[in-house]
C-alpha cells in the first residue's frame, strides 16, 4: 500500500492466479467525506517461459552435483551459476509423496538447498510452491515432496537453489533464499 499524499491510496497485488477476485471495501461513516471512486487495472500474466532469472555469481566453491526426485536422477559438474535442465523431467502423480535428495560438491556447513515447483503453471514460483527447504549443512540434503491434488496436469518447472547462508566478517557473501535473482555462492538448476 502506498499513500499518494493526496488522500489516495494505491494497493497492488502481484502473481494472482487467473479468475475472479473480490475486493471488499468498508467505509467508516465517521470519516466519510466522499465522493469516492475505485479504479482497477490489470495486466496479463506472462506466458510460459517467462520465469524470473536466478543463479550465483561465484564460479568457484560449492555446486549442485546431483538432483534425485521421483524418477529424475541428474548429475552435473558445471561451475556455472545457473544450469538449464528443463529437457529432463520427472513423472509425478497428485496426492503422492516422493523423496528428494540434492547432493553438493564442495559443500559448506552454511549451505542450504531449496526447491520450488510451479504447480499452477503460472510461470512464477509463489510462496506456497516452496516444496523443499533443507537445514544448513554439507549434505546430501534429503526430504519428501507431496504433489498436491490441485496441481495442474502437464509439464511444469522445478527450480532447485543451493546458496550459502553465511553472513559475517569472514568473507563477503549475499545469501538468497528466494527463487529469483542472484546469490554470491551456490548454483540454481531448472528442471
Amino acid at each position: 500500500t502506498t499513500s499518494c499524499g493526496d488522500g489516495n491510496i494505491t494497493i497492488s497485488f502481484f502473481d494472482l492466479a487467473a479468475g475472479t477476485w473480490y475486493l471488499p471495501v468498508l467505509m467508516d461513516p465517521a470519516l466519510a467525506m466522499g465522493p469516492y471512486s475505485i479504479a482497477v487495472t490489470a495486466s496479463a500474466c506472462g506466458s510460459s517461459g517467462d520465469y524470473c532469472t536466478a543463479g550465483a555469481t561465484a564460479l568457484v566453491e560449492e555446486k549442485i552435483s546431483n538432483v534425485n526426485f521421483a524418477d529424475l536422477d541428474n548429475s552435473s559438474t558445471s561451475p556455472a551459476g545457473f544450469e538449464d535442465f528443463t529437457a529432463q523431467t520427472a513423472a509425478v502423480i497428485g496426492g503422492t509423496t516422493y523423496p528428494m535428495t540434492v547432493t553438493i560438491a564442495g559443500g559448506y556447513a552454511t549451505d542450504q538447498v531449496l526447491a520450488w515447483i510451479d504447480w499452477d503453471q503460472s510461470s512464477t514460483f509463489d510462496a506456497g510452491e516452496l516444496v523443499f527447504a533443507s537445514a544448513n549443512g554439507v549434505g546430501p540434503h534429503t526430504g519428501n515432496i507431496t504433489v498436491p491434488l490441485t496441481a495442474l496436469a502437464g509439464t511444469t518447472r522445478m527450480r532447485v537453489r543451493l546458496h550459502d547462508t553465511y553472513v559475517g566478517p569472514n568473507y563477503p557473501n549475499t545469501p538468497n533464499d528466494t527463487p529469483c535473482d542472484l546469490s554470491t555462492y551456490g548454483q540454481v538448476e531448472d528442471y
